[in-house]
């Protein structure tokens, strides 16, 4: 019978062995940094998220203004006036317009209710005023706001109206434009008498003899009769 002969297993030799440890060694280091960079990593972070544009709401935006009707316009100007006109002594519209006080300098002159005396100016033509812009502040005209001029009872001349340049409604004595003066401070004062000033001569405005004059109250019995500046 043929003989066999067993050949024992040759085991590897060292430089082999040796290249085996050395790449399980470079494997394992590589693992190992793989594993330390990961963690080394903080956690992700997200990117700040866009912030939306800011927009006007409704409620906050600028209210509409509605321009004023031609209406509204003329009723605020027509109060102007008439407020102007209350505020210089001028008369509300259907009030007794002038009444007729005494002096012994004057006689009778015409003055408003409130006692404060009227006067004409000398540069004026019967139904026009020269007294306009600046003149206005120390001799203010006496206008009316609505209807006609009125006086007491049995006063002579004539009252009217004429439509002054800047749309005022000035109270005329037959024909001469009124006016009060800005330096009387008390009724009956006739400071403005004899003044040259804007153009002429400004003179208290004096009525005919026989004009009626507001009769003083009967006094009181144990009182005495009230005085009237002027009178």
């Amino acid at each position: 019978m043929p003989r066999f002969r067993l050949k024992a297993a040759r085991s590897p030799g060292p430089t082999a062995l040796g290249f085996v440890l050395l790449g399980a060694v470079v494997l394992f280091t590589a693992a190992a940094c793989g594993t330390s960079n990961k963690n080394s990593r903080g956690p992700a972070t997200a990117p700040p998220a866009a912030s939306a544009p800011a927009t006007l709401s409704a409620a906050t935006a600028a209210p509409t203004v509605r321009p004023a009707t031609a209406a509204a316009v003329t009723a605020t100007r027509a109060a102007t006036a008439a407020a102007t006109a209350v505020a210089g002594g001028s008369p509300q519209g259907g009030a007794t317009t002038v009444v007729v006080r005494q002096s012994p300098t004057f006689g009778n002159y015409l003055a408003t209710p409130a006692g404060k005396t009227l006067y004409t100016l000398s540069s004026d033509t019967p139904g026009t005023s020269t007294c306009t812009g600046a003149c206005t502040t120390p001799w203010p005209p006496l206008l009316l706001p609505s209807g006609q001029p009125t006086g007491p009872a049995g006063m002579t001349g004539t009252l009217g109206v004429i439509t002054r340049s800047d749309g005022g409604r000035q109270v005329t004595y037959n024909g001469a434009p009124l006016y009060t003066f800005a330096g009387d401070t008390n009724p009956g004062d006739t400071k403005g008498d004899g003044v040259n000033a804007f153009g002429g001569t400004w003179h208290v405005a004096k009525v005919a003899s026989g004009a009626a004059v507001p009769p003083a109250a009967a006094p009181r019995s144990g009182s005495s009769a009230p005085s009237y500046p002027g009178y």
